[in-house]
């Protein structure tokens, strides 16, 4: 298996986990010859669905819970795990951004890998259901109410990201109202120059990458 940093960010819907990962690539992209890869969770359920014949834009919250929860009950507890571990070590790249950790057997997947990281993203729960609502990246999220909100909340496979959170490396409370992104940028730059440059010089002591 190839040396790789897999960094993994767990936290709530709405907390700000993309716009995370999406500065930390941008960042780590910047003045480096660092492969980087993105994957998601929510990839390996999408495809499931997908392949079911289930178009994408169908894809609800809802659905790609229950969707988890049915993989953990027909394949066994860390199912979703070990499909994810498989489309790792398919990856061509040095750093691999891993978004939408929620199970415990996810968290147990990113600790497996030698040399890893945890972020956890978290924010008010009234102040990410503002995002949620307001973002309207799927379909129903623009009418959704705050009970439906809550109800998501309580679901098997996110009832645990808090006590992952609890174990992270770094830990981000995004709650301040931030379009530009000012504190999350401040937050990237903060967790590159001291957990992720101590992780990549080992790394690069170990591959001469």
């Amino acid at each position: 298996m190839r040396e790789q940093l897999i960094i993994g960010v767990v936290g709530e819907t709405g907390s700000g986990k993309d716009d995370f990962l999406d500065i930390l690539e941008q960042h780590l992209k910047d003045g480096t010859t660092t492969r980087i890869a993105r994957a998601r969770f929510s990839d390996v359920l999408r495809k499931r669905l997908v392949d079911r014949g289930i178009p994408e834009q169908e894809h609800t919250t809802q659905l790609l819970q229950k969707e988890a929860q049915d993989m953990e009950e027909d394949g066994g507890k860390g199912a979703l795990a070990e499909a994810m571990r498989k489309h790792i070590t398919y990856l061509d790249a040095d750093v691999v951004l891993i978004c939408g950790v929620r199970w415990l057997t996810d968290e147990t997947l990113i600790r497996d890998f030698p040399n890893n990281l945890m972020v956890y993203v978290t924010a008010l729960s009234w102040v990410r259901y503002l995002r949620k609502i307001g973002r309207k990246e799927k379909a129903e999220e623009a009418t959704m109410t705050r009970d439906e909100f809550d109800e998501i909340e309580q679901a098997p496979n996110e009832i645990h990201i808090a006590d992952i959170g609890s174990r992270a490396d770094f830990i981000v409370e995004n709650s301040i109202n931030d379009e530009e992104r000012r504190f999350l940028r401040k937050n990237v730059i903060k967790f590159s120059e001291t957990l992720v440059s101590k992780a990549m010089s080992s790394l690069c002591q170990k591959t001469n990458i």
